[in-house]
């Protein structure tokens, strides 16, 4: 009786064992990787809301919240890729790459301050008229 517990009980520790290091390697990946995963869905997202609602538009500016990246921004408002980076005269060589939150942080401005600054900076160039 004494050998089906030992060898069951070693059993259940290799189980164990394995168990948490499969837990521990998704901790890792999720912790190191979340930016992809975030990318990929974003992206998806981007697709599906434009081909179901078309171009954003002036009214959409209030969508835009402080963990986005100017990278998606202006794939959202369908930017050209440097307006915003000259408009607001950033020079961190993270952009587009970089969070309004982030940004702002990095500036030491103010983070509503800042979100602001870009809605109005969108709002104008949605307001521009087309040049044909």
């Amino acid at each position: 009786m004494k050998d089906f517990w030992s060898r069951h009980f070693k059993m259940l520790v290799i189980l164990l064992v394995f168990f948490l290091l499969i837990i521990s390697t998704l901790a890792i990946l999720s912790h190191y990787f979340p930016e992809e995963r975030r990318n990929i869905m974003s992206s998806h997202l981007i697709q599906v809301f434009q081909n179901n609602h078309g171009t954003l538009t002036v009214s959409d500016v209030v969508l835009i919240r402080s963990w986005m990246t100017f990278d998606y921004i202006n794939t959202l408002f369908r930017l050209p890729p440097d307006y915003l980076k000259t408009q607001l005269n950033i020079t961190d060589v993270h952009y587009p790459r970089i969070s309004i939150r982030t940004f702002a942080k990095n500036s030491h401005v103010d983070t509503s301050v800042f979100l602001n600054t870009v809605q109005e900076d969108i709002k104008s160039f949605l307001s521009m008229p087309v040049q044909k």
